[in-house]
């Protein structure tokens, strides 16, 4: 069975999906089976080296914005050129022969590869994942009337009704996403967790640095809430505050971190996952102000090496156990004082990492990519 999955395994691709396809891929190993994924240049080496996957190449170059702004390696065309390329080639990649397609984005380019197979009458069951809230201003009341507390919605993704519509499947990766895409989309759903790489994020040779440091990784953007930390790092000035990460947001907020005179808030972009590993390794709390989110993959990597986290409840990620591994808050305020506790109690945030290090250890990607693979098989089996 050849499995198409209209994704990215480039080597120096960095958006959040295309890191846990790579991870994902080479735990991929029943026989009988292929799956077939793109790459825009150099491919990932641990999904190249499994010999079920089937590397698909890109005409266009790696967009700048997907190679954490290092640039492409091939040409010289400006940055909004090349996202474009990238992003309209994709359609005519779903044509390609597949007895099934998996883990499709949500955007318009697939949208319309997949519109384009069902007019030609090349239609294949689609087993979509969804890993985080979409919809408008209506939904999103509607759905915190469903939870009981205020949830947020990704508005910036039209595509994705039309595409969990036409899956015969849908796997959330949190239990309020899948009772709320069952009770919405009235779709068979299945909760399984992503995980994370245990050979780069884990708590070994961890060391507490002589000044707390706190730190969150993620694109600085209004999803993302990065300002909190500006007013976190002036909040707490015995403390120090690192973002990992880029996006259109930089020049603002480097432009209020100098108006307000906040010295202790370092926004060094992008770094690869072992520099992120290491970090965390030394840092000692990971804090995420977003309100919007699946299950951060940022904050089960945080937790892999050992940092408690302060995350929001309105998203219900899973892992995250208030009082025990780290702290749920509902409010900046509590944001705040939860991460100022943790900051000023060595004692607490050493023995919620140590929970928070254990519970991530049961969910790394050796122990839930077979398990990805099964639902997903057991699935097409029943069906093609």
């Amino acid at each position: 069975m050849n499995i198409l999955i209209p994704r990215f395994v480039d080597r120096r691709h960095i958006r959040a999906q295309e890191l846990s396809l790579k991870s994902m891929l080479p735990h991929f190993t029943t026989p009988g089976h292929v799956w077939s994924v793109f790459h825009h240049e150099e491919p990932d080496p641990a999904a190249a080296a499994n010999p079920r996957v089937r590397l698909r190449r890109f005409a266009s170059p790696l967009p700048p914005r997907y190679a954490g702004g290092q640039g492409a390696r091939r040409g010289v065309l400006p940055a909004k050129l090349l996202n474009s390329l990238s992003k309209w080639e994709l359609p005519f990649h779903y044509l390609q022969d597949a007895d099934a397609i998996f883990y499709p984005d949500a955007r318009k380019p697939d949208a319309l590869g997949l519109r384009w197979r069902k007019r030609l009458g090349r239609e294949v069951p689609i087993i979509a994942t969804l890993e985080g809230l979409v919809g408008d201003a209506a939904r999103q009341k509607h759905f915190s009337a469903l939870a009981g507390y205020e949830v947020f919605l990704d508005k910036s993704a039209p595509a994705a009704e039309w595409i969990y519509g036409q899956a015969s499947l849908i796997i959330a990766i949190s239990p309020l996403l899948a009772w709320l895409a069952e009770e919405y989309y009235r779709k068979p759903v299945l909760t399984i967790p992503l995980g994370h790489d245990g050979a780069i994020y884990h708590a070994r040779g961890r060391q507490e640095p002589e000044r707390p440091l706190v730190v969150c990784a993620g694109t600085l953007n209004e999803r993302k809430r990065p300002e909190v930390f500006i007013r976190l790092a002036k909040a707490f000035p015995g403390a120090d505050f690192v973002w990992f990460g880029n996006g259109a947001l930089r020049g603002r907020l480097e432009s209020e971190m100098k108006r307000q005179g906040v010295t202790n808030l370092s926004l060094p972009g992008t770094t690869s996952p072992e520099g992120l590993a290491e970090t965390y390794r030394r840092a000692c709390v990971h804090v995420l102000p977003s309100k919007s989110e699946g299950t951060p993959k940022v904050t089960r990597e945080a937790m892999a090496c050992g940092l408690p986290a302060v995350i929001f409840g309105n998203y219900g990620a899973p892992g995250v156990e208030d009082g025990v591994n780290g702290f749920v808050v509902w409010s900046d305020e509590e944001l705040a004082d939860k991460t100022g506790r943790l900051i000023e109690d060595a004692a607490l945030r050493r023995d919620m990492g140590q929970a928070a290090a254990e519970m991530a250890s049961r969910l790394t990607w050796a122990r839930m990519g077979p398990l990805w693979e099964k639902a997903v098989l057991e699935k097409l089996d029943g069906i093609c």
